[in-house]
């Protein structure tokens, strides 16, 4: 699990100097093609902005950054807010463990689905927080503490639900064992 956590952790940090115009090790072809940051952080924006106009705002984006209120405030997602080092986290976690790569694929999947869709919330109540001047929310540490808590109670939740599909998988194969 560890070594997984580090060479992601690590994986991510070369690939941010790759991608970084005035970095050392500066890949101009890495940037324009392969920078999944910008896919990540571009789709949770995404999302955001569907979950203000279900709530009657008129947002956009720019570019991939950026999700704003027409004639109003604006959020910037910078890369530390699009939640990388959690999302190591759960795959490690998940590929750490032995069970059929099926398995694995398919709960990595899930589990990074899902800490998305709480930053997409996040970054959707964000900008209304703003746009409605809510004080308590539009504090830089809150948001960042919220996220955190949310996103790890929900790794939580999900690794108890993955132990207990384990165990249930683990008796039903025991079953058929014992019955063939």
């Amino acid at each position: 699990f560890l070594l997984l956590l580090l060479q992601f952790y690590f994986a991510n940090r070369l690939f941010m100097e790759l991608g970084r115009p005035q970095g050392r090790l500066y890949s101009p072809f890495l940037r324009e093609n392969l920078h999944y940051v910008s896919w990540i952080r571009g789709s949770i924006l995404y999302v955001a902005n569907l979950i203000t106009h279900a709530f009657g705002f008129d947002t956009y984006m720019i570019g991939d950054k950026i999700l704003k209120v027409v004639d109003g405030r604006s959020v910037i997602m910078a890369r530390q807010c699009v939640g990388l080092e959690i999302m190591g986290f759960w795959a490690a976690f998940i590929l750490a463990h032995s069970s059929s790569w099926w398995r694995k694929l398919s709960w990595t999947v899930a589990g990074l689905f899902a800490i998305s869709m709480i930053n997409a919330i996040r970054v959707a109540v964000l900008l209304i927080a703003l746009e409605k001047d809510w004080q308590v929310i539009t504090d830089i540490e809150i948001r960042h503490t919220m996220f955190n808590i949310a996103a790890y109670a929900c790794i939580v939740l999900m690794i108890v639900l993955y132990y207990r599909q384990s165990k249930k998988h683990a008796e039903a194969t025991a079953v058929d064992a014992f019955l063939q």
